[in-house]
């Protein structure tokens, strides 16, 4: 699992307590609550950098700069797409959440996490109403579980956040929440390599925002046109005498496209 992967999002609506003491050791996973929280280099002293909400911290010291506010100093580490580092800096307590502030789910709806990286990476994780996951990278294939509360999901030092509305992740060409099991994907696609380069058999093959004959058209592709397949969806459908599914494909070029088609007029290169 991608370790710099975590959901930017206005976490302060979930109404952490700001009375805790994130020192204790029974808080357990620490993170930061607030959308740009602010890093110090002393208590109330100059400001360093804005931190984003769910990167997670270690807690190094605690000071009270009155009676109804703490400051703590806190490990961080910084990661971009071409470096990471570590730094040290004052933090107030009301931007700062723990675990001990969730509120923990049992069940959770099934769903399947989609990201894409540059350079053709690709992250795929089915989560299980258990909370179990079945993650696909880089053509491994993992199984780890996470820990779930209201809207957010720890797999290790990694966050997600999700309530059924966009998200974003950094870095990330493309992020998607999968929760409509008619376009779950087929998990023996997902166990072998993503974009296979195929090529089209048929002339004016439609590309469709959905797999569905009703659902819009958002392109007309030509005979030969290279696309490169991530999955297919559903159950065997037969359309104009063809006996196929539906893929989920990525077009390339200038204006790159994602969408389905029927995978009866690909052929794999």
């Amino acid at each position: 699992m991608k370790n710099y992967l975590w959901v930017l999002f206005l976490i302060g609506s979930v109404g952490f307590s700001a009375e805790r003491d994130y020192l204790s050791p029974d808080v357990g996973f620490v993170g930061i609550a607030s959308w740009k929280a602010i890093l110090y280099d002393t208590p109330q002293g100059q400001k360093r950098r804005e931190l984003s909400a769910l990167q997670s911290v270690e807690v190094i010291a605690r000071t009270n700069t009155s009676p109804k506010e703490a400051w703590y100093q806190i490990k961080v580490r910084l990661a971009t797409k071409d470096d990471e580092r570590i730094e040290i800096g004052w933090i107030r307590s009301k931007d700062l959440f723990s675990e001990k502030d969730l509120q923990p789910v049992r069940k959770i709806p099934e769903w399947f996490l989609f990201v894409e990286y540059p350079e053709n990476e690709f992250l795929v994780c089915h989560v299980l109403p258990n909370g179990s996951i079945r993650g696909y990278e880089n053509n491994q294939t993992y199984n780890e579980q996470l820990r779930v509360y209201k809207n957010v999901f720890f797999l290790g030092q990694t966050m997600l956040y999700y309530d059924r509305t966009n998200a974003l992740v950094p870095w990330a060409i493309r992020f998607d929440l999968i929760t409509n099991q008619a376009l779950f994907p087929r998990e023996n696609d997902l166990s072998s390599s993503f974009l296979k380069e195929c090529e089209l058999t048929g002339d004016r093959v439609n590309l469709r925002l959905l797999p569905s004959t009703n659902a819009t058209i958002l392109t007309q592709l030509s005979r030969g046109s290279v696309v490169y397949l991530l999955w297919r969806v559903g159950t065997k459908q037969r359309i104009a005498g063809k006996s196929g599914y539906w893929a989920r494909v990525i077009v390339p070029g200038k204006k790159r496209l994602d969408g389905y088609l029927f995978d009866a007029y690909l052929k794999e290169k």
